[in-house]
């Protein structure tokens, strides 16, 4: 979640005309962005439990995933209506509501992407590898040839499938520490060739950059940065206000972008005197209002609003 919300530091500090060389950070969204996303669907497989009776599954990710989706947009559009934000996309209240529920495309392609994968995870392991790795090559066909609409991110949940694959096989699987250090290594040596001969790292994010001859490159660097990420998650697991983001997470991303607009902004004049006092200003800033945005729903009156009912 942290990585998401410094690339949109980046990337919105652009949109609202307030661009800061600190908001590069030095151009070290290089080192996740071949992962970061597969990551998020690398630890929902670890996550999941796949052998729960099929109108249990079902009604479960409903609840966790599409309630949440509806009911936090639902919020976050009277907020941008109230405030003005993103005003040229408002003009009118249906067409606010639906653009900022599809701007949650990772909500949607996971959702699509655990609903896909229920039949498979009953697979064994190499048939588990063959349909998940089918799923990639026929998304990424997919979506380089613009082949259908892209219609709740299916291509994305297609491409992103192996990763989750991956994180529900490690599940019932006990890694020692030289497994961590093992994937750490492979990803950290295969991402510094990648670097040092020039090419740009894969991204499977809102932005696809993947092409036939850095398929594989994308497997390695996003199963092995994966399973770094599961190293770290197990360390983080020990402290209680990293492991309290970690499970908040989905809220967290659909809400930050309202404050990452109101502290870009307030913060630029700081940001200019000081690059990274205004940087750490906006980041300490967004992550303090988040969590008390989750605070405030996870309170008995409005658990309801994120599923927990």
């Amino acid at each position: 979640m942290m990585f998401v919300i410094v690339g949109h530091m980046k990337v919105y500090s652009h949109i609202y005309g307030v661009d800061n060389e600190a908001y590069e950070i030095y151009n070290l969204n290089k080192v996740w962005n071949g992962f970061f996303m597969q990551g998020f669907f690398f630890i929902t497989g670890y996550c999941s439990t796949f052998s729960k009776k099929w109108k249990d599954y079902i009604y479960g990710n409903i609840k966790g995933i599409l309630v949440p989706l509806l009911m936090v947009s639902f919020i976050i559009s009277l907020i941008h209506l109230i405030f003005g934000f993103r005003s040229n996309t408002y003009q009118d209240w249906e067409k606010g509501f639906l653009k900022v529920s599809f701007d949650y495309w990772f909500l949607n392609s996971i959702f699509l992407a655990k609903i896909i994968y229920y039949p498979i995870a009953k697979l064994n392991f190499y048939r588990k590898c063959y349909a998940t790795l089918l799923l990639f090559i026929v998304g990424f066909c997919l979506w380089k040839y613009n082949i259908l609409p892209e219609i709740w991110y299916f291509k994305h949940a297609f491409m992103l499938i192996p990763f989750m694959a991956a994180g529900e096989v490690l599940r019932y699987r006990t890694l020692a520490i030289k497994h961590y250090l093992i994937s750490f290594l492979l990803f950290g040596v295969t991402l510094l060739s990648v670097l040092i001969m020039g090419i740009e790292p894969t991204v499977i994010a809102f932005d696809v950059h993947l092409d036939w001859n850095n398929l594989v490159q994308a497997l390695i660097i996003g199963t092995c940065g994966s399973i770094s990420l599961l190293g770290l998650c197990k360390i983080i697991g020990k402290c209680c206000v990293l492991e309290y983001i970690g499970r908040n997470t989905l809220v967290i991303f659909m809400f930050h972008l309202v404050p990452l607009h109101i502290f870009l902004v307030l913060f630029h004049p700081i940001t200019e005197w000081n690059g990274m006092i205004g940087w750490s200003a906006v980041f300490t800033s967004i992550i303090i209002s988040s969590l008390l945005f989750v605070w405030i729903l996870n309170l008995k009156p409005f658990k309801w609003i994120v599923g927990k009912y």
